[in-house]
């Protein structure tokens, strides 16, 4: 996964990993423990949150028969994702939905389409199941000279229910995805409220080209191509729309990913200028300025980071991306691992089966030993 979260904890000039050294402290035998046991700790104390519908978003299977169309899997499942996860109603799996990076389910739009449905049906629903969400989306996509179709499924992952199929048709893909939207909201019972609608209405480019080029940028992504192909892809979408904010986003992650932090965070706050009510990219400003911060030692970059993560948290307070940012921040920054965990733990809550999560919370609840074992030493001396 090529973007900025890679280089969170990773190693700064001079310093070792601290993820990498967790049970290394001392070399005691005890530590160990202590981390097998946070470890099953972390996993069976978590009690799924279900105020919101968690819902699982498969990239679509390619029925074209164009390997050239492969990419547009990848960005009908992100603008599907941004737009649903628009409403409170809704916690949109897998994480990091919405922005730029690979997805996790592509091995599902990558599976054999000559199965009998009913074999497609219980794929798309253990592939919720092991993502941790209520229902699940999936379905495929056709050309047809000047016409773009999707149809999509929707099922309950524990129930088995199932709706659809819907399918939407348009010239464009930003009016299949639309159309789209709608009929899984009905389907799932959610009514969007003005405002949401409105964010979720608003086109996120004029130019179906420039669309086309970011597509291709996300399916480079997803194939593991070279940062500086990605990046020409998004450069060229960007200068056929300069106010598609999120391909400025997506520069931005690619930028972080080579360590050029002062590009990457000038993309992004291009970004948040064209669209200041999206989340994701006060998240990502945060992350970046948190990662530059611990690179160059630079107390005001934290602060910055800190700001930017604050205001995510206060846009979206149920985006376990979001809440795991400013928990390694607390924790890593500012040596609070009482809030870290807080903030972890309600992550999990929303991403019960994400492994990160649960080693995010195992190091939190080691740092916070270690540091209380610390300062009894230090009392006793």
């Amino acid at each position: 996964m090529r973007n900025v979260e890679n280089a969170f904890l990773g190693s700064s000039p001079g310093d070792d990993c601290q993820r990498a050294n967790l049970v290394s402290h001392g070399g005691e035998q005890f530590s160990a423990f202590l981390f097998v046991a946070l470890v099953f700790f972390s996993i069976l104390t978590v009690a799924p949150a279900r105020e919101r519908i968690t819902l699982a978003v498969l990239p679509p299977q390619n029925t074209t028969g164009e390997a050239d169309c492969d990419h547009w899997q990848y960005t009908l499942a992100l603008l599907l994702k941004a737009q649903l996860q628009e409403t409170e109603a809704l916690c949109i799996l897998p994480r990091g939905s919405g922005r730029f990076q690979s997805d996790s389910c592509a091995q599902f739009c990558c599976s054999d389409l000559s199965k009998a449905p009913g074999a497609v049906y219980d794929l798309a629903r253990e592939t919720g199941r092991k993502i941790g969400a209520d229902r699940v989306v999936w379905g495929n996509y056709a050309v047809e000279g000047q016409n773009r179709r999707l149809t999509v499924w929707v099922a309950g992952v524990g129930t088995g229910d199932a709706s659809g199929p819907f399918t939407a048709e348009a010239s464009d893909w930003l009016g299949v995805v639309c159309k789209t939207r709608r009929c899984i909201l009905k389907a799932l019972g959610v009514v969007p409220t003005p405002e949401e609608k409105k964010k979720m209405d608003f086109p996120v480019t004029t130019s179906a080209l420039a669309l086309e080029f970011f597509s291709r940028a996300l399916g480079a992504e997803n194939a593991g191509d070279a940062a500086a192909a990605i990046e020409q892809y998004l450069r060229q979408s960007i200068a056929l729309d300069p106010n598609f904010a999120i391909a400025q986003e997506s520069l931005g992650s690619v930028l972080a990913a080579q360590n050029l932090w002062d590009e990457a965070a000038d993309a992004v706050r291009n970004a948040i200028a064209l669209r200041p009510d999206r989340s994701v990219g006060h998240q990502l400003l945060g992350e970046i300025l948190f990662t530059k911060g611990a690179w160059e030692n630079s107390k005001d970059e934290q602060r910055f980071a800190k700001q930017e993560l604050l205001k995510a948290k206060e846009m979206d307070p149920e985006n376990p991306d979001t809440l795991e940012s400013l928990g390694l921040f607390y924790g890593h920054v500012d040596d609070k691992w009482e809030e870290a965990i807080s903030l972890l733990r309600s992550a999990q809550r929303l991403s019960p089966n994400s492994a990160s999560l649960h080693m995010d919370c195992v190091e939190a609840y080691f740092n916070l030993a270690q540091r209380d074992k610390s300062a009894r030493r230090g009392a006793n001396n």
